[in-house]
């Protein structure tokens, strides 16, 4: 196995434990994310809209690594399609990092 192949074996890994130790979590958070999608009519957004709405109708997760965990299996159930650009991250523990942009697919 390459060093990219064992890296995203362990990316996998991670995401399959922190979903396990956040399941309630990570269910409730799918439903708030396809809520937004129905009634938010945005034709893109990112991270910070998505965890605004998840954390106003569910909450914090009892981790942090859940958010990409989230992120993770919308991307690879087909939830949303990243559209290849990024933006800067409005949340002040972001530091104003570049975050991407996603659409719906």
């Amino acid at each position: 196995m390459n060093d990219m192949a064992e890296g995203l074996a362990l990316r996998d890994h991670g995401v399959n434990l922190t979903t396990i130790k956040n399941a309630d979590w990570m269910t409730k958070a799918m439903g708030c994310v396809e809520l937004a999608r129905k009634y938010l009519e945005l034709p893109a957004v990112n991270a910070d809209i998505l965890r605004k709405v998840v954390v106003e109708w569910i909450g914090e997760p009892k981790s942090p690594n859940a958010w990409g965990a989230l992120f993770r299996h919308l991307e690879d159930s087909g939830k949303l399609k990243y559209t290849g650009h990024h933006t800067r991250s409005t949340r002040k523990a972001a530091r104003g990092r570049q975050i991407p942009v996603w659409r719906w697919a």
